[in-house]
Order: C-alpha cells, then structure tokens, then sequence
C-alpha cells in the first residue's frame, strides 16, 4: 500500500509539469528582432498585415502619411484612417465628405489630403478632419500633394499647380509650360529643394519655385517612358547623388539624375515584375550605426506583388537587380499605395483597404 501511494503521490506532480511544458510550448512568442536587421528593410520576412483595420470593402488606400506621431491612411472613397503604431488602425471624423482622395502628406504640423472636385481636407492630429475648397480649381480633381521646404505642391488635371505655406490658403493657376497635360503626381527633392512633377503622356518637369508658374521646367516624352502615363513619382538617394523613381505603364523605373530628368538609357533600372502591374512606389534610408549607407526603392502591384531594389548599389542598373517578392499571407492583394514612414515600408490595397507593412 505505501508503494501504490507513493507512486500516486508521483504521477500528479508529473502530469502538473506535462501540462505546464504543453501550454508554454503551445504560447506563441514573438520572434525577436534580428540584430542584423536595419530599418527600412523590405524583405520577405518581416511583413505583416495591420491587426485592426477601420476601411469597408469598397475602399482602395490611395495614399499614407506620418507626422506628429501618427499614421494616416486615405482611401478613393473619402474615408480616412489614423493610427499611433501602425498596426492598429481608426476610422478619423471628418465634418463633410471630402469626396475621393487621392494622396496624403504631413508638413508644419498639418496634414493635407488632397482629392476629386477640388476639394482638400487638413488636420493637426489625423484624427479630426476639416474638408475645404481649394480657391481656383473651380471643381477640377488633384492627384498629388507634396510637401517640402516649408511649402505644399498639389497638382492635378489640366497642368494645374497650387501652393500653400500653411495648408490652408492655397494659390495657383494652369502653368504653361505643361500645354493642359493631367499631372499626376510630385515629390520634393530634399537635397535640391526641388518639386519634380510627372503626368500623362511621358510628361515631366521641375520646379525650384513651385508657387511661380513661370519658373516650372518641362520636359516632354523620352524612352522608356516613352507617351505613356506617368502615375507616381519619388525622390531618394542613389549611391553618393539621388534617384528619381517614376511608375508608367505598368512599370517602375529609377534615373540616377540630379537636376532634371535627363539622363535616361543606361541610368535606368526597370521591369516588369512577370506581367503584374505596379501601382505604387516609395523610397526609404538612412546611415546604420557603422555609417554605411542603407535604402531601398520599393514598389507594389497586383498579385501581392512587392518589388525592391537596394540604391546604395550605384551601377546595378540591370533590371535583374529589382527584387520581387509575392507575399501569400496576403492573399491576392492588389497594392494601390506603397510608403516609407517612420523607419518601416506600408502597403495599401484594393477592396477593403488592407493595409500591411514591414517590421
């Protein structure tokens, strides 16, 4: 009999620690940071769907911004989302609707969303929204703000450029130079202090004073670009100088030029990524603690397709170098909008404005 309880005195504590190593091998724990791992870096293994999301199923993100803290997201149906981490995301107020946005940025401690009718919305937090006309759109649609060198550029259809210096009080006018071509999108070149705007048919140009229409540079349609629409462009570094990235056509190219947008034939990385269309691109870097340069143009498409493409390689200009990456976790995402902000890569989508990004 002492042995019979004796062994039954084992067995409990036994079956205690079973039941204990099963439920902390059943826990699942994050996996920590690799030490190698730099910010801004878009690889495969470090996406990951945004866990609260505040868009319904007809949104398309169309644009992302950061500042003051929080995260913006904008969609083509006018909804706005905000968020503090990244990963959890809300739906903000607005006090009308601003119709169909297009493209968000952040300067001066204000938010700017730009969109259809000519209509603009801003916001000092991302949370609360106030929705305004644009003075002299007169109901024509804009299609890309940028901001930079304490100004605000948006431009939009019938080569109409307007500028603020506070987000609220805007200026412009149909600048001459662009012939009434629909610009659709500008980025502002930090190291130049120099907007670049790209629009339909292969048109592009540059600014030093973007609030004077007399001083935009034009330059007409040049391979590879070619006639075709030019949807987004961006500003990054590229080796020891910057690369101008543009999408067209289904494509993404980079010119490693400094002042215009000369310069293409060998200069250029593009590729088509196997048939799948790009939709966005967004640059982001910096110096590591060693002072090695780390950036990385990167672009999305249809099929969950995310491409990238190191710039710290100056003379890789062969389109082998552009990474492509299909990311199943997301399913068949089409990825409308791509943006560095904060250290991390974010990704936009089609039907529910689905939002991931990079860790």
């Amino acid at each position: 009999m002492r042995s019979t309880k004796k062994t039954a005195g084992l067995f409990v504590p036994a079956a205690l620690c079973l039941a204990a190593i099963f439920l902390v091998a059943s826990c699942r724990v994050p996996e920590p940071e690799p030490s190698t791992r730099l910010p801004y870096d878009p690889h495969l293994d470090g996406w990951r769907p945004a866990s609260w999301q505040p868009f319904d199923a007809a949104d398309t993100i169309t644009g992302f911004a950061f500042g003051g803290g929080r995260y913006v997201a904008v969609s083509d149906t006018g909804r706005i989302g905000w968020s503090a981490d990244g990963d959890r995301w809300f739906l903000a107020a607005t006090d009308s609707h601003p119709g169909s946005l297009r493209a968000v940025t952040f300067g001066g401690g204000v938010f700017v969303a730009i969109g259809t009718g000519g209509l603009f919305a801003r916001s000092l937090d991302g949370e609360n929204w106030i929705v305004e006309g644009m003075q002299g759109l007169d109901g024509e649609g804009i299609f890309g703000v940028a901001y930079g060198g304490g100004t605000f550029v948006a431009v939009g259809a019938n080569a109409w450029i307007s500028v603020s210096f506070n987000g609220i009080d805007w200026t412009g006018g149909m600048v001459p130079a662009f012939s009434g071509v629909q610009l659709n999108d500008v980025a502002f070149c930090g190291q130049y202090r120099r907007f670049f705007v790209v629009g339909n048919g292969g048109n592009r140009g540059w600014s030093d004073d973007p609030a004077d229409p007399g001083e935009w540079r034009h330059q007409g349609p040049t391979p590879p670009v070619n006639m075709a629409n030019i949807t987004r462009v961006t500003v990054g570094r590229y080796g020891g100088g910057i690369g101008i990235g543009m999408v067209f056509a289904g494509n993404v190219a980079v010119a490693t030029s400094a002042y215009s947008f000369a310069g293409f034939g060998p200069a250029i990385a593009n590729f088509m990524f196997r048939g799948n269309s790009v939709n966005g691109l967004a640059w982001g870097g910096r110096f590591d603690e060693n002072g090695d340069y780390r950036g990385y143009f990167v672009s999305g498409g249809t099929a969950a397709m995310i491409g990238f493409w190191p710039s710290c390689e100056p003379g890789r200009t062969s389109e082998r170098f552009w990474r492509a990456l299909t990311l199943p976790e997301f399913l068949m995402w089409e990825i409308t909008a791509v943006a560095a902000m904060n250290g991390r890569f974010f990704v936009g989508s089609t039907h529910g404005g689905r939002i991931a990004y990079s860790r």
